[in-house]
């Protein structure tokens, strides 16, 4: 089944919060995706990872986000509803605030400005972060409002309501753990590298192949962040070498491709079972991708899951923008970096994305499998 999805007030059904981290002005953007091909899905009813409903929001959000000591000041007045069509039709103009606002909040962005994400919430509300090691001023705080309000009043939005809240950068993964080794290499396993005198274990995201059928695997690119940069497979030794990385992602994907023959479509899933990859998701994460369920499988976490929370995110990481992340409430922890993850149907897994990393409230971020093709021109292995 290839699903296909067309953007409209009908079918917005998603909350999206950008979390940035750590933006450097010189880094340069390109925000256009090529199309993409249509997703390799069979076997799998959407009905099995969507579950459609908008909250009932209104000015009693404002009213309990207060109560939170991260939240620095709330602007403006959340509108009261009855319909979900009315929720859908406030949500998608709180989206297309967020598209016109983008180049003029640049300036505001860290390290120039306090921001470190922006973005709205399925809660009715658009949402600003300061990074927390940064005093933002009242003046401040105003003066970004109006910019938004400035930016919303074209979507004919008066008094939007916004929250300013205080958080810190969203974390990578890194840790020491012993896993078992694999050859044939497959998805969800223990990998290391060395970068100068230290060593650094992340997780084995997927097999995958280029155009020309060149076979590899895709992890975390802020795992294997430099072409030649050589990775081993559980851990460092000479016999353990798996290849050196070959292609990085740009900006729509944490991911690097690693040349590698020896590769299989399976997913290591904990206790030595695994799963086969039969399918994935090659489109544009869109608004109806909330409430899907997704696993993420991890050297460190094993198999967790999750729900889709927000599509369309934006994550300022170590110099590098990356467009178009989602977020999810699946568990995560440090060494899960480069982790698949994927729906599951009927003992099957479809790929949806590589994990990225996690917040301060420990909701987790992935890239989805569009970034991926997108940047490094490779798509995953099925069985």
């Amino acid at each position: 089944m290839t699903i296909k999805k067309k953007f409209g007030i009908e079918v917005l059904l998603l909350a999206i919060l950008l979390i940035g981290v750590v933006f450097v002005a010189s880094a340069s953007t390109n925000n256009s995706q090529g199309t993409l091909q249509k997703s390799e899905i069979s076997g799998i009813d959407e009905s099995e990872l969507q579950e459609n409903h908008i909250p009932d929001f209104g000015p009693h959000v404002f009213d309990n986000l207060r109560k939170d000591s991260d939240i620095l000041s709330t602007k403006g007045q959340i509108p009261q509803y009855v319909t979900q069509a009315e929720r859908q039709s406030w949500l998608y103009k709180l989206d297309k605030s967020k598209d016109i606002l983008k180049e003029d909040m640049r300036p505001y962005l860290y390290p120039n400005g306090p921001i470190i994400g922006y973005g709205w919430d399925t809660n009715g509300y658009f949402e600003v972060t300061l990074y927390k090691g940064i005093t933002a001023t009242d003046s401040q705080i105003n003066e970004i409002y109006n910019l938004v309000s400035k930016g919303a009043s074209k979507e004919s939005i008066q008094e939007i309501p916004v929250v300013f809240k205080k958080d810190d950068f969203i974390h990578e993964a890194a840790a020491v753990n012993y896993s078992d080794r694999y050859r044939p290499l497959i998805g969800a396993i223990q990998i290391a590298t060395q970068k100068g005198s230290s060593v650094y274990i992340a997780t084995l995201g997927f097999a995958a192949k280029k155009s020309d059928g060149t076979k590899g695997y895709v992890t975390a690119k802020h795992f294997a962040n430099s072409t030649g940069l050589i990775i081993y497979q559980p851990t460092k030794s000479l016999s353990n070498e798996i290849g050196d990385v070959d292609i990085l992602g740009g900006h729509y994907a944490d991911a690097s491709f690693i040349e590698y023959s020896n590769v299989q479509p399976k997913i290591h899933i904990g206790d030595g079972e695994t799963i086969n990859v039969t399918g994935y998701f090659s489109d544009v994460p869109t608004d109806s991708w909330k409430n899907w369920t997704v696993y993420m499988s991890g050297r460190t976490s094993g198999l967790t899951r999750g729900k889709i929370v927000g599509v369309g995110v934006t994550i300022n990481q170590k110099g590098w923008i990356y467009f178009n992340q989602v977020k999810a409430t699946f568990p995560s922890a440090s060494g899960d970096s480069g982790a698949p993850v994927f729906c599951r149907s009927g003992g099957k897994a479809y790929i949806i994305g590589i994990f990225h990393g996690y917040d301060s409230s420990r909701l987790s971020y992935f890239s989805p499998l569009s970034g991926v093709i997108s940047d490094l021109g490779v798509r995953p292995l099925v069985a």
